[in-house]
């Protein structure tokens, strides 16, 4: 098993009978447990070379996984003219997964999603500024939180 730069661990197969196989398996997302880690059988295929004496070694701390990176604007107009139509985040990078929450300023969630790089449109909520809360969790397997205001003008 090994750590690669892209957070998965990928492991070497072996065929008990020849020994040998022509596939990798991977955890997708090591940091989670059970079934959320997104285990792969025959996560990629070797295209018919024979993987027989496993990966080869290599130093973990040669990899650095940069920190989760969000820039969210502070408003955006979903009037029909085609220009900040959608509440999306301007960088988010180095991200496995996150969740995006807004609140009105009766402390009423409006909006959710799991697809944060989708946004949210607005709705039928009217102008006015709202609230909003995204937690995540990065590649380097650090979670958090972030939060923020955005004037929502049509």
């Amino acid at each position: 098993m090994q750590l690669a730069p892209d957070g998965r661990i990928y492991i070497s197969r072996c065929n008990d009978i020849t020994n040998e196989s022509d596939y990798l398996a991977v955890i997708n997302n090591p940091g989670r447990e059970g079934a959320a880690c997104n285990f792969i059988s025959k996560g990629v295929s070797l295209g018919g070379r024979k993987n027989k004496l496993g990966l080869p070694n290599f130093i973990a701390s040669y990899f650095r996984f940069e920190e989760p990176v969000i820039d969210m604007p502070n408003i955006f107009t979903p009037n029909g003219d085609g220009y900040n139509p959608v509440f999306k985040p301007i960088v988010f990078e180095h991200m496995l997964d996150a969740d995006l929450k807004i609140i009105n300023r009766w402390g009423q969630e409006v909006f959710y999603t799991r697809d944060v790089q989708a946004g949210w449109d607005g709705g039928n909520a009217p102008t006015g500024v709202y609230y909003w809360l995204l937690r995540y969790e990065g590649k380097n397997g650090k979670t958090g939180t972030a939060k923020g205001w955005v004037q929502l003008l049509r």
